[in-house]
């Protein structure tokens, strides 16, 4: 007997132990998806204001934790909380130890607090509290930007995005005889700011702006585009054509970025062939009324406005747009199309002239339309081959009005893009 209750109270002490044990695996997982749910979310927020990315990871852990916590239990939860482990070049977001940024590297970095909860029966072998935390960390990879810009109040419709110089425009845009023709000097972070205007521009067409911009208000301080600034709100336009640079981002791609194809010959779509040069390119031929869906705003019947001419549907779709006031009018397949994208809107209303800084006021999404060529203007949903040459003078867009589909990968005029992806690390 004395044997069999020694063995049964070691039994239960071991029995008691794995029930506790157990709970404290489900804290564990708790404070692992808690942490995960929580850089996932702050993520999605790391191009908008700070405060709004940490209270987005707040929110979230708290709702992904087991523990419930009142008010000011779960203030107190993060006040107390520290992160010795932290990475070098991580920073603390809003005095917040426990959630920290990486800003070059893109990265967000989350610890739960310590999670604790009181032993149901291992206090018996004097184990009173069992604790738990956990750490997770995201890259965010910016959404490209393309290396145009606009003036405040720009309408939604179509609009030109870089105009040809020397005065021989063709329709729809009427170009400068001098001065800036459209498009933006941006440095390229990811090859040491190093690099020509042209060069810059050519590898932004191709793959974006490589680095986050940011939004100037009235009381924000001006952060110039330099080598390696965080989010610079003031950016320089160009003061020259570049033709032939536009022509390679947009077809050809180029030597700069081996294997990247131009900017509008990716993705499944049907193309169109484009002969440059002698070599034929397979270009995005889908417009943008492929990509309505039914819809209750008058004018936006993609079978009407898909049988008109040319120049007819895109006043036609420049008109639906103009139209729309709430609800969808894109099927999302639209945000995989080569020729959605975002620009910079300026604070500044005068137009540029040469070289002149511009800070941003806020980004709108467009949809890329006509290529204008010395001798001939191509627009998606044409048929047969077309022979140009390696001169792209004028790009027009489809500025589009912020429907729900839009917002969700752009944001609003006035607010920061969102990333392209959110990944764990």
């Amino acid at each position: 007997m004395p044997f069999i209750a020694i063995a049964l109270t070691a039994l239960f002490a071991f029995l008691a132990l794995s029930i506790d044990l157990g709970y404290l695996y489900n804290i564990r997982r708790s404070a692992q998806d808690a942490a995960d749910a929580a850089a996932l979310g702050g993520g999605l927020e790391f191009y908008r204001p700070e405060m709004d990315m940490r209270d987005e990871v707040l929110r979230l852990a708290r709702a992904n934790l087991i523990n419930d916590y009142s008010d000011p239990e779960w203030d107190a939860q993060w006040a107390t909380c520290s992160d010795p482990d932290r990475p070098a070049g991580f920073v603390p977001l809003l005095g917040s130890e426990c959630i920290s940024v990486n800003r070059m590297a893109g990265r967000l970095r989350v610890k739960v607090p310590e999670q604790q909860f009181n032993t149901l029966f291992a206090h018996i072998i004097g184990v009173d509290t069992l604790q738990s935390s956990a750490v997770s960390m995201v890259e965010v990879e910016p959404l490209p930007v393309l290396p145009f810009g606009m003036a405040p109040g720009t309408p939604v419709g179509e609009n030109c995005l870089k105009n040809p110089p020397g005065g021989h425009a063709l329709l729809p845009c009427t170009g400068p005889t001098s001065g800036n023709f459209g498009s933006i000097e941006s440095l390229r972070y990811t090859r040491a700011c190093a690099g020509s205007k042209s060069d810059n521009l050519i590898e932004n067409l191709l793959t974006g702006i490589d680095h986050p911009l940011g939004i100037k208000t009235a009381a924000d301080p001006v952060i110039s585009e330099a080598c390696y600034n965080y989010r610079p709100n003031q950016v320089m336009t160009d003061s020259g054509g570049f033709d032939k640079e536009a022509a390679e981002g947009m077809i050809m791609g180029s030597s700069l970025l081996p294997g990247t194809p131009g900017l509008l010959t990716r993705g499944s779509n049907p193309k169109r062939q484009v002969r440059i040069v002698g070599t034929v390119y397979q270009v995005d031929n889908v417009p943008l009324w492929d990509y309505l869906i039914p819809n209750t705003t008058p004018g936006c019947d993609p079978a009407i406005i898909g049988a008109m001419a040319e120049d007819a549907a895109a006043v036609a779709m420049s008109g639906c747009l103009n139209a729309w006031t709430s609800g969808e009018l894109f099927s999302t397949s639209i945000l995989d199309s080569p020729r959605f994208g975002v620009v910079m809107v300026f604070n500044e209303v005068t137009p540029p002239t040469g070289s002149d800084p511009r800070t941003i006021a806020g980004f709108r999404p467009v949809f890329v339309h006509r290529l204008g060529f010395p001798t001939e203007v191509i627009s998606p949903g044409g048929n047969g081959l077309v022979t140009v040459d390696d001169r792209l003078e004028q790009i027009t867009s489809f500025v589009l009005p912020p429907t729900p589909i839009v917002l969700s990968r752009s944001g609003d005029a006035g607010s920061g893009v969102r990333p392209a992806s959110v990944g764990l690390r």
